[in-house]
């Protein structure tokens, strides 16, 4: 493959999972500040994990890491590609559970 061709895909392919990020980022922000609001009976409590903006790391992380799991699993079955990447994001979230207990 021609290296200027190799190098474009992979800045096409870097957009793509920076805005992967950002979307996952501040969907997961506004959903788990919803959440806490609901739960803690109208309390508002900031859920952001960066200075600036609506966003939450974990979630953009997250979000990148199940994508490239799902186009590697592409070609296996429906209900095979739901458990393979219903278990990686519980793995995930005990990972970041744990990391944050330390």
């Amino acid at each position: 493959m021609d290296r200027k061709i190799k190098s474009k895909m992979s800045a096409e392919r870097f957009y793509q999972l920076f805005w992967i990020f950002v979307i996952c980022s501040v969907i997961g922000c506004l959903i788990e500040t919803l959440f806490c609001f609901v739960i803690s009976g109208g309390e508002y409590q900031c859920r952001k994990g960066l200075l600036y903006g609506p966003f939450s790391q974990v979630y953009g992380i997250g979000g990148i890491l199940l994508t490239l799991l799902y186009h590697r699993l592409k070609v296996k079955s429906k209900p095979t590609t739901f458990l393979i990447c219903t278990l990686a994001g519980g793995l995930y979230e005990v990972g970041c559970s744990f990391l944050q207990a330390l």
